[in-house]
């Protein structure tokens, strides 16, 4: 991400009216606080607090209702304009579909209500000691690297015990270069990981918020952290599998999905996530890595890549079993060597 420095040289004299302006000025000065942003000019001064303003009342009156499944707070996204937001979004995003009939996999041999009464009510890895720290994208739309090496770090870390953190800039740089921050898909990206004889540690490959380099040795010759399976190093399923992706969590694997996403998304804080999408929206990859139930909804524990100030640490409760926003299209998972 992009940091910018908070340095108001330019303050701006806002006449402030009775009742909700005063309660927006309040948030506003309270949003500056927790979330320094840089502001240069007047005009700079006035696009932000604008932005701000727009979702500020999305906010407001999404969480007055009593209905509501979830709740949504300021977060780094409020300042931003919808061009800005979809920075942080897919460009490029080939469905797994053709990947499940390439490889021809069936994970699950019976999707009855039987099959899901036989599973754990409950499975959260978020705070297992194979799950690295939530990272940050930046304003790259580089999820899918993210959602990628999601699922490597943990699968490497419960098969071999390392714990270490692998280099989403290798992906950047090494796989598809031309589309820089336009993003791909992960099992592309887990496809390169194999012709590159694995994936580098973060320690070796840091990286730089997106800013992508020359294709080169560069992406190879770095210190290899993990390497897929020889054999069946990629695991895909068929779209709508709930039960299948419940099984592969119940075995300790982690599942990379893409969703579309809207701004309340982008300002969710708490709860589980509910608002369907209109079908014009973004697509994000993000990582599955438990499932459970929370006042009667069926939800997904979600992994995202827009740092632990995003939602809860880093995490969103996603409704799950109705293929909300499209979290139960795509669905993939690795081997590791």
């Amino acid at each position: 991400m992009v940091k910018l420095v908070f340095v108001i040289s330019v303050l701006v004299v806002v006449t402030i009216g009775a009742g909700g302006a005063e309660d927006v000025q309040a948030a506003w000065e309270k949003y500056l606080t927790e979330f320094p942003i840089g502001i240069q000019t007047k005009a700079e001064y006035g696009k932000r607090k604008s932005n701000f303003e727009r979702i500020h009342a999305i906010i407001e009156e999404h969480n007055a209702d009593e209905n509501a499944t979830y709740t949504m707070a300021h977060n780094q996204f409020s300042v931003m304009d919808s061009e800005e937001r979809k920075k942080y979004l897919l460009k490029n995003f080939a469905s797994t579909r053709s990947l499940y009939e390439e490889l021809g996999l069936e994970t699950v041999e019976d999707t009855d209500d039987s099959t899901m009464r036989q599973l754990p009510p409950t499975i959260d890895y978020r705070k297992d000691k194979c799950m690295q720290p939530v990272k940050d994208q930046g304003g790259c739309g580089s999820c899918s690297a993210f959602a990628a090496t999601a699922v490597v770090e943990f699968a490497n870390c419960q098969k071999n015990g390392n714990a270490v953190s692998l280099s989403e800039q290798q992906i950047v740089d090494c796989d598809f270069p031309d589309r820089e921050c336009g993003g791909g898909s992960y099992h592309e990206y887990w496809k390169s990981l194999i012709k590159a004889g694995g994936q580098a540690t973060s320690a070796a490959y840091p990286y730089t918020s997106g800013d992508t380099k020359k294709r080169g040795p560069a992406c190879l010759n770095k210190p290899k952290g993990a390497k897929l399976a020889a054999r069946n190093p990629i695991v895909a399923l068929r779209e709508g599998d709930e039960v299948g992706v419940m099984k592969l969590l119940t075995k300790k694997k982690l599942v990379a999905v893409c969703i579309g996403v809207t701004d309340k998304f982008m300002n969710y804080r708490t709860g589980v996530y509910t608002t369907p999408c209109k079908g014009d929206e973004g697509l994000h990859a993000v990582t599955a890595v438990g499932y459970g139930t929370y006042k009667g909804i069926k939800y997904w524990a979600i992994r995202n890549s827009w740092s632990a100030k995003y939602g809860n640490g880093g995490y969103v409760l996603f409704q799950r079993g109705i293929n909300l926003c499209g979290v139960e299209r795509d669905l993939a998972t690795v081997n590791v060597a």
